[in-house]
């Protein structure tokens, strides 16, 4: 076989797994082509996770957690100064997310920088729920607040779900939920303090006749009733998952994910994912989700085994290429 024979071959089997990459990522009928990349997405960033990632305190937060290492923008730090004063940082906590929601939420996903989010939401509402939580990530850390950012899968840790809060409360010295798209926090019966995001799962799979929703005054409550907002949230109990990180700053500042960005959403988190800005997701493991997190694991190891594939392919390739420009020169 000659080289230029052995190019062709290698540049048409290059495209072997591009084409089982296409299959992979190929919707279900009446499932949008975007929850699919997503999972493709997820696959990548799910690592594994234990009981602890989901119970640790601010001061002893992991060293892999990523955080913000960038200051805020000045306009946030302005618009915090303008809100009232408040008692405590459970109060406050409430009155940046209820603020931030006044004029909405709208809906319609955004997929911009923080800041340039945070100035449409406050401006005009728009944004979805990953929106809203990318930006109160930046308030509460311009704010001394501790945040951890959480989703919520419908199709096995796809693109189909929902984001939500929780933030570290001073004043009762625990981990509080709050879903600030759709405005509420949740109590127990016999109890009004609020719920972590945990005991919240919890109760939702145990008890939830013993939940109680509290809606923000500020915006739009994102439900129809609170039994919808209990029943939507109980078809995602058992597919909690928590980010790792909250440094959206941080994500937004570095040179080669802002021109990634300036291009392609998904090409700006493909760069994150490589320079290590992306957070991964810790699920919170359980019986009834050991298979959809198994099918997780294998569709990472499927992208894996093509992104080496095709490195190989390309280097075998490259080195055909160079023979036979070698062969030309001694020719001539």
């Amino acid at each position: 076989m000659s080289l230029r024979r052995a190019l062709i071959g290698l540049l048409s089997l290059m495209a072997l797994p591009l084409i089982w990459l296409t299959i992979l990522a190929w919707p279900e009928p009446n499932v949008p082509a975007t929850t699919e990349l997503v999972r493709l997405r997820n696959a990548i960033l799910i690592s594994d996770s234990h009981v602890s990632d989901f119970s640790w305190h601010p001061n002893q937060q992991p060293a892999s957690f990523l955080s913000n290492d960038s200051a805020p923008p000045i306009q946030m730090t302005q618009w915090l100064a303008q809100l009232p004063k408040q008692e405590n940082d459970w109060l406050q906590i409430i009155s940046i997310a209820e603020n931030l929601r006044a004029r909405g939420p709208k809906g319609g996903g955004l997929q911009t920088n923080t800041q340039d989010a945070f100035q449409r939401i406050i401006s005009s509402g728009e944004g979805y729920c990953a929106d809203y939580i990318q930006v109160i990530n930046a308030l509460a850390y311009a704010a001394g607040i501790p945040a951890r950012e959480w989703g919520m899968s419908f199709d096995g840790f796809g693109g189909w779900g929902h984001a939500f809060s929780e933030f570290y409360s001073n004043y009762f010295q625990k981990w509080v939920f709050v879903d600030v798209f759709n405005g509420f926090y949740v109590t127990a019966e016999g109890n009004e303090t609020p719920l972590s995001v945990q005991e919240f799962r919890q109760h939702l799979a145990r008890a939830p006749q013993a939940l109680t929703i509290h809606r923000l005054q500020q915006g739009r409550f994102g439900m129809r009733s609170d039994q919808i907002a209990m029943d939507y949230y109980q078809r995602g109990v058992n597919q909690f998952y928590l980010w790792w990180g909250t440094n959206s700053l941080s994500f937004d500042h570095h040179p080669l994910v802002a021109a990634a960005g300036r291009l392609s959403r998904s090409l700006e988190q493909l760069i994150a994912i490589g320079v290590g800005l992306h957070p991964e997701i810790r699920i919170i493991a359980l019986p009834e989700n050991v298979a959809l997190i198994a099918r997780m694991q294998r569709l990472k190891y499927q992208l894996y085994c093509i992104v080496v594939s095709e490195l190989l392919l390309l280097l075998a390739a490259i080195a055909v290429v160079i023979t036979i420009k070698r062969k030309n020169a001694r020719r001539t």
